[in-house]
């Protein structure tokens, strides 16, 4: 447990008395989307949240014409590029870019074991 763990939790690995779970403590969110009015805490939160109001696609793929509004979305496609399939599936042969894709494989092609 890192020293920051130590100081919320006590040093004893589980919540303090004092301890105030992220979900309960009062939030400041000073940045506000100046299309719908949402508020936010990180800046960076806000300007990759607008992107849905304006269409801005800042990450373009240099080996085809794609263009992405996340950063997470992609590095997933370049992954394909490459050929970076790191998500294996334990029931069959299959590899995929991320874990969204590996759990929408297991409910759609192996439902009981999902």
């Amino acid at each position: 447990m890192t020293s920051y763990e130590n100081h919320f939790h006590g040093g004893s690995g589980h919540p303090s008395a004092n301890y105030v779970a992220d979900a309960d403590r009062p939030r400041d969110r000073p940045f506000r989307c100046k299309y719908c009015a949402r508020q936010f805490s990180l800046k960076g939160n806000m300007v990759s949240h607008e992107r849905m109001h304006t269409r801005e696609r800042p990450y373009s793929c240099t080996h085809c014409p794609r263009s992405f509004m996340w950063h997470s979305a992609f590095i997933n496609h370049l992954r394909r590029h490459v050929g970076q399939l790191p998500f294996k599936c334990t029931l069959c042969t299959n590899t995929f870019v991320s874990r969204k894709s590996l759990a929408m494989h297991m409910a759609k092609s192996h439902p009981a074991e999902a």
